[in-house]
């Protein structure tokens, strides 16, 4: 017998369960359920601690926890080898403390409902927990599918509620973390496969962030927010590595208050609306020389190269030159937002499809940003990234052709610029009142960055910053 209720999406077929208030309050009732096989699907939330799931299903009985990878995610445009690199060093951390609590991580390839339909029949599962998907496209089609597929075996799947905010506070899970769990037996732990297996090609990235909880915990010990650039958590954030109660125990908790709520209001928006239905490649305008001069940062304007070169080098990158990148891909070189948002996507460690492509949506109708325009941190990272720039003056350093030995440098050692920033800008203030909005930003409670009234906000006149903190891709 369970104490669980359902609920069907109307038009949508998806079941979202919710938990009967009985679970929470009798343990006697749980007691009775000691016998069950739970299956425990770790989707994106690689972490132990602030996991409603993994905690309900350790009290209910004997638990299989499960992370699927599925192959054909990392063939989308979007999808890179750094990406990759960061999340298997999260399930090799999240697999090693499971192992610590006596029930290792299984890990699968292969489509989620057929991985999940094989769990069920051969080790007798009783019960599905999940937290919900990040709302994207694929996520949502998967859900449709497990959910039609567990109907029609009588097995009930348990969507939790997110942990992170209620209101304006951090909120832990409502059960604790488990202290040991008990495992369904016979179950081959399986391995993190490697980027090649996945079919993802060779991607430097030197300056990565290195995944796994350790490493997020070691940032916070040592004040991530006071970092330049961002906070620097959005990575493992973007996994669910992070818990509420990781971040509640800091002095600056109120300035990641606001971006863990961004990044749920914008996952719970693309799972109830219909989401971002991106055009096939084959539709969108050919790549053509400025994207390609765009990816590999080679535009001839120097703020957006060097951020360009850093991100490929870093995979992350600051707010206001990733806004600057958007912002000038977009309106200034003319291209496509949906494959801008592809090569930033690729470039970016912490990418999040729930946060990036309503942004990128809601860049197109911002108003450009100056290339020109002294960057908040210098010249330092110009002249780091640029090296070939290194005997232009600072006077020029922004742009070059203005340089008297402009000819000795440009189209050669660096590429004259693809396009002249002033008459771009004047040829989009002339174009403005005839260009249609490519889509509704997701709206959310709360105070915002700049950026997020740059890119998320188009009545950004009437949100005030929120202090300083950035969290999710930090933007």
């Amino acid at each position: 017998m369970l104490w669980f209720s359902g609920r069907v999406a109307a038009g949508a077929g998806l079941a979202t369960p919710t938990v009967t208030r009985g679970l929470y309050e009798s343990r006697a009732r749980v007691v009775m359920l000691c016998s069950m096989n739970v299956l425990v699907w770790f989707r994106h939330d690689l972490r132990i601690t602030d996991h409603p799931a993994l905690a309900l299903g350790a009290s209910m009985g004997r638990v299989l926890p499960l992370h699927v990878v599925v192959p054909g995610d990392w063939q989308r445009p979007e999808a890179s080898a750094r990406q990759w690199g960061f999340v298997a060093e999260c399930l090799a951390g999240l697999q090693a403390g499971m192992a610590a609590l006596g029930a290792p991580l299984v890990l699968r390839c292969g489509d989620p409902v057929e991985v999940i339909g094989r769990m069920l029949r051969q080790y007798d599962i009783g019960l599905v927990l999940s937290q919900p998907g990040d709302g994207s496209a694929t996520d949502r089609a998967v859900d449709q599918r497990l959910a039609a597929y567990l109907a029609q075996t009588g097995i009930q799947w348990q969507q939790m509620p997110e942990p992170g905010v209620a209101g304006d506070a951090l909120v832990e899970g409502d059960l604790p973390a488990p202290r040991v769990l008990t495992p369904v037996a016979g179950v081959a732990p399986g391995v993190v496969p490697a980027a090649r297996a996945l079919g993802l090609a060779a991607d430097p990235c030197p300056h990565r962030q290195t995944g796994g909880r350790d490493n997020a915990l070691t940032l916070l010990a040592g004040g991530a927010l006071r970092l330049a650039g961002g906070s620097g958590l959005s990575p493992w954030l973007a996994q669910g590595v992070l818990g509420p109660s990781d971040l509640a125990a800091l002095a600056e908790a109120p300035l990641l208050q606001a971006g863990i709520a961004r990044r749920a209001a914008c996952r719970r928006q693309m799972r109830a609306g219909p989401g971002l239905d991106l055009a096939a490649r084959a539709a969108l305008p050919g790549d053509g020389a400025h994207l390609t001069a765009f990816a590999a940062g080679e535009t001839g304007l120097p703020r957006v190269d060097a951020g360009l070169r850093a991100l490929r080098a870093t995979g992350r990158l600051p707010a206001s030159e990733r806004a600057l990148l958007a912002g000038v891909a977009l309106h200034l070189l003319a291209l496509d937002w949906r494959r801008v948002g592809e090569v930033l996507a690729r470039l970016s460690v912490d990418h999040d499809p729930a946060i990036l492509w309503p942004q990128m949506q809601a860049a197109a109708t911002a108003a450009p940003p100056d290339p020109l325009r002294l960057p908040e941190q210098g010249l330092a990272g110009l002249r780091r990234w640029l090296p070939e720039l290194a005997p232009v003056p600072d006077a020029c350093l922004l742009a070059p052709w203005r340089w008297s030995g402009a000819a000795r440098l440009l189209g050669r050692r660096y590429p004259e610029p693809l396009i002249d920033p002033l008459s771009a800008r004047r040829d989009w203030r002339a174009r403005r009142p005839a260009a249609a909005a490519p889509g509704a930003p997701v709206r959310g409670g709360g105070s915002h960055s700049r950026l997020d009234r740059l890119l998320v906000w188009p009545d950004r006149a009437s949100r005030t910053p929120a202090g300083g903190g950035q969290l999710c891709l930090d933007l």
